[in-house]
């Protein structure tokens, strides 16, 4: 058994059960004395307490974590330094992690993704507002109670920002598959760290899947840094293009384009649930090809007491990338789009004029474009002033040649060794409205030949005239001149005549087998799936919903996902360990669990009186919510009746006479509560035994004795005391 369980920590935290263990600290489930109240108690490992500076930073960081206060991250109600250990005592959480939730369901809908994502974004602009960045934001760390409220927890490796250092990839190895690249590569980091990890949690509730796999940890980061993982949209049919966009943005690579607050994401994620057609059209910007020569660094902010307390903004949340050995082509920066009036798309920004080649990719400018610029070109001046060392210099020279080198190199390969062929970048077209395309073909496109595909496809995604497929891809290296062939999303009309499109009803609360039957019945025999889950409201065996929903036309090519009752969810809970408790303490922490007390019997057993030694159902069996618990609860040991008075029988009593016996009235105050038992023992032999429910105010119990005044011993739910009565 752990050494701190049944422990009183701090003089008033009892120590209950373990909850969990981590890299770093072991969490443990207590009840705090004081407030009666159940908590979490996160103590430092000992292995840790041997570093006087790993426990006052730990002690610090977690002063400034416990100071944060928002619905969305989990309360710290205590933070203890003691000689022999360390602690935060936290909000204890009834429901389960969002990694468990995914294994159960395997994936979540899109706006089931946006509800939850919407709660851990406005957790982690709270804690970003304050200068407080999390750095492991994984699903395992995200906690869903009952009513779907989010909760993000463990900041177990959060930093303050004004006092901010890298974390080196061994410290998070368990999270690398939610690593930024920067985090990864061990560069300077801030809140947009927090902001790719959101990304990728995200990718996995829409997908089920993570983005990247690999045998080890190295592998990964660098798929994290240079692969481009596919489109959510790609695994599952219903995702809309926009929420493509905000995952991906997200994930972003490179720090200078991934958004640049938790409420900026927050924000597009409310436009898309309020209007699932919005796209935002940050795939053209979003690539990783320059990801691995890009190191970023950042501007702190003043680390005076009250840095933690500023916008994010104001601490120096701008970036620019450092000198790069070959000048990159110029971008412009780019904005949120509002969706195009009546064809719900979006409308292209003017461009400005710029004599490189690469001016054909598209650009969509930041709602932040006047402040970014602004601020970039601030944190440049402050950036030069600091780079006066002739050993930067020098080594920045050699970079540079060495850079230039390998660029030249490779342009003369891609190029055969000729000048003459000049290279240009494929727009992003995906979504836009062709003719608004070929307008621009003389001005915005004049290094391509754009031509619209002989034939037009119905696709339910897209309306019609917009762009749903292209070759070559977007941000593809192409000779100057080539053509870029458009796929157009028709009119419904235009669909082969065997394809006749099947408008879904409302199948809910229909019986499977009705509903398998007409789906045959109009062809689409093998376009559906079944997916069953429970339900407090639909009965067993009937469909709750359909993905696609009623009013959609679906073909034999669609994919309809059918969702079935299993019935009523049977909540199930692990049984805690009771045995060593007083039957209060027990019944308290029964209940706590969702479980139902049954009988409390008495028997005599070793243990203390009063004390719970035997459980009917063993500890961490998992039992069904609201099963009842008995409880055995010791009377002590009783020793082998002695006569009362050993010397009688040599007084003259030797008639073999019964000695007299009288009766006395006992009274007993008991407590307020449910109920009480209350035992009466004469030295070890017990003369009553009675419980009184509900329990309360003063009970007189009558009992026989030996005649004369004796010494009584009465036990009240294990509590005794002692008084001496008359019996007569």
């Amino acid at each position: 058994m752990d050494k701190y369980i049944g422990t009183l920590l701090g003089g008033r935290y009892e120590i209950l059960d373990i909850l969990g263990v981590g890299g770093m600290a072991i969490v443990y489930k207590a009840r705090c004395r004081v407030l009666n109240r159940y908590v979490a108690i996160k103590m430092l490992k000992e292995e840790f307490l041997q570093d006087e500076e790993f426990r006052r930073r730990f002690y610090n960081e977690s002063q400034a974590v416990a100071k944060l206060s928002h619905n969305n991250i989990v309360a710290v109600y205590d933070v203890a330094r003691t000689d022999t250990q360390d602690y935060i005592v936290m909000e204890l959480i009834d429901g389960i992690s969002l990694k468990e939730y995914l294994q159960k369901k395997g994936h979540l809908s899109w706006q089931e993704t946006v509800f939850f994502a919407q709660q851990i974004a406005k957790g982690l602009s709270h804690a970003h507002s304050r200068g407080i960045i999390h750095q492991d934001i994984k699903p395992h760390n995200i906690m869903l109670l009952r009513d779907g409220t989010v909760k993000v927890t463990d900041f177990g490796i959060a930093r303050l920002e004004s006092n901010q250092e890298t974390r080196v990839v061994q410290e998070a190895i368990g999270s690398v598959h939610y690593i930024a690249p920067e985090q990864a590569k061990g560069s300077s980091i801030d809140a947009r760290a927090d902001l790719y990890s959101l990304g990728v949690v995200m990718y996995e509730m829409l997908t089920g899947k993570l983005p990247f796999e690999g045998d080890s940890a190295v592998a990964i980061v660098m798929q994290h840094i240079n692969s481009v993982p596919e489109m959510p949209s790609k695994f599952m049919q219903g995702v809309p293009r926009g929420m493509d966009d905000i995952v991906m943005h997200a994930m972003c690579p490179n720090v200078t384009r991934r958004y640049s607050s938790a409420q900026e994401l927050y924000q597009d994620l409310e436009r898309i649930k309020q209007n699932p057609h919005t796209v935002f059209g940050y795939a053209a910007h979003d690539s990783r090809g320059d990801a691995a020569l890009l190191d970023e660094t950042i501007t702190i902010g003043s680390t005076n007491n009250n840095a933690y307390h500023q916008p994010m903004q104001q601490q120096g949340y701008q970036h620019q990338p450092r000198q790069q050995a070959y000048q990159q082509p110029q971008r412009q920066q780019y904005q949120h789009q509002q969706p195009r009036p009546q064809q719900g798309g979006y409308q292209q920004q003017q461009r400005q004029q710029r004599p490189s080649a690469q001016q054909q990719r598209q650009e969509y400018a930041p709602r932040r474009q006047q402040n970014h610029q602004s601020s970039n070109s601030s944190n440049h001046n402050r950036r030069k002033k600091k780079n006066n060392s002739s050993m930067l210099v020098a080594g920045a020279i050699v970079a540079i040649i060495a850079v230039i080198a390998l660029v030249a190199g490779g342009m003369m390969l891609m190029n055969g060794g000729s000048d003459k062929k000049e290279l240009a970048t494929v727009p992003y077209f995906i979504g836009q409205d062709i003719d608004t395309i070929l307008s621009k073909q003389n001005t915005d496109y004049a290094d391509f030949k754009i031509v619209e595909a002989p034939k037009r496809e119905y696709n339910s995604s897209y309306k019609e005239g917009e762009v749903i497929r292209q070759d070559p891809t977007a941000n593809k290296q192409v000779e100057k001149g080539s053509t870029i062939t458009l796929t157009v999303c028709g009119a419904k009309d235009d669909e082969e005549e065997d394809e006749n499109p099947y408008e879904l009803i409302d199948f809910s609360n229909m019986e499977l087998e009705e509903v398998e039957r007409l789906l045959r019945q109009n062809g689409l025999e093998d376009a559906y799936k079944i997916v069953e889950e429970s339900s407090d409201t639909v009965e067993k065996g009937y469909v709750i919903r359909t993905n696609p929903s009623k009013g959609t036309e679906v073909t034999k090519d669609d994919e309809i996902t059918i969702y079935v009752s299993t019935g009523k969810k049977i909540e199930t809970v692990k049984v805690p360990k009771v045995t060593g408790m007083t039957l209060d303490s027990a019944k308290s922490l029964l209940t706590s669990y969702g479980l139902d007390i049954g009988q409390t019997i008495n028997e005599e057993n070793d243990s203390p009186v009063g004390q719970v030694f035997k459980q009917s159902v063993s500890e961490n069996t998992e039992v069904q919510k609201g099963t009842k618990i008995d409880l055995y609860i010791s009377t002590g040991k009783q020793e082998e009746q002695q006569p009362q008075n050993p010397d009688e029988g040599e007084s003259g009593n030797n008639n073999n006479t019964t000695p007299q016996t009288g009766t006395a009235k006992v009274s007993v105050a008991l407590p307020d509560s449910e109920s009480c038992k209350v035992v009466i023992y004469l030295g070890t032999q017990k003369l009553a035994e009675q419980t009184f429910s509900p329990s309360g105010g003063t009970q007189t119990i009558e009992v026989t004795g030996p005649v004369g005044e004796q010494m009584l011993d009465i036990y009240i739910d294990g509590n005794k005391t002692s008084n001496t009565y008359t019996f007569n």
